[in-house]
């Protein structure tokens, strides 16, 4: 069991947002099967640009993927009806905006609170918006550099959204910032619930055509940013992250 300030999931585990969430039924499919709950899939007021899902698997078993489609706010919300239909298990808003337009993330947190989601998960993970500095020593580039690298800014948005809405919120990060703790601690002195740690990936391509033009089997390398190699190679680097976050904060840790 795990309790996020007034709201309990019975079942240790939490379907991630992602393709698994994006639809109703998938949704259905995962609370009949197990899930203690899940976080619907990422949305923006709107969708900065499009995406596709594309994955490269190996041997043994880690899978290299980009982005795939996400929603618009009223996308969102809409799955978000169909799914309290039938749906019984908490769900969680899974939100994001350029880290310095405030008024995108409390537009995004006020809309699902009034739609009845139970929780708000802020994603300051994706490695494809613009953060912009909220504070002068955020860089100040369009992709590659995400939220959770920068503590304040991790600060200045819970901050926000705490004073604005009663439900649990948790901050989702990668651990890859210069210290994590440090970005566990800014979540949990903003007003966060919880956390959610995200298994460490590392920027990866897949192999090259040696046979061929020598480009990667998948060409990754245009875009926004390259793809993540996922899988049992993320294991024990995420349990370091983990025990680090954990040592500093008292609030509770998804993974």
């Amino acid at each position: 069991m795990l309790k996020l300030s007034n709201l309990t999931i019975e079942r240790p585990i939490i379907i991630a947002s992602g393709p698994l969430t994006a639809k109703a039924k998938h949704v259905q499919e995962a609370e009949d099967c197990g899930a203690g709950a899940a976080s619907l899939k990422l949305t923006f007021v709107k969708v900065p640009f499009p995406g596709q899902m594309r994955t490269y698997s190996t041997p043994n078993g880690a899978i290299i993927s980009p982005i795939d489609k996400r929603l618009n706010l009223n996308e969102a919300i809409e799955l978000l009806r169909e799914c309290k239909k039938t749906v019984r298990m908490p769900l969680f808003a899974n939100l994001g905006a350029v880290g310095t337009r405030l008024d995108e993330w409390r537009l995004m947190a006020q809309a699902f609170q009034d739609a009845g989601i139970d929780a708000l998960e802020l994603n300051y993970c994706c490695p494809n918006l613009d953060t912009t500095a909220l504070t002068f020593d955020v860089r100040e580039e369009h992709g590659g550099a995400q939220i959770g690298q920068n503590p304040k800014q991790c600060y200045a948005i819970t901050k926000a959204i705490r004073e604005l809405v009663r439900i649990p919120i948790v901050c989702k990060f990668l651990p890859n910032a210069a210290d994590v703790r440090d970005t566990a601690v800014a979540c949990e002195r903003g007003g966060a619930d919880g956390v959610h740690v995200v298994g460490l990936p590392v920027s990866g391509l897949p192999p090259v055509n040696v046979f061929g033009n020598g480009e990667p089997l998948i060409g990754l390398t245009d875009g926004i940013s390259f793809g993540s190699a996922n899988g049992t190679i993320c294991k024990h680097s995420t349990f370091m992250a983990i025990a680090q976050v954990a040592s500093v904060i008292k609030i509770p840790i998804i993974a």
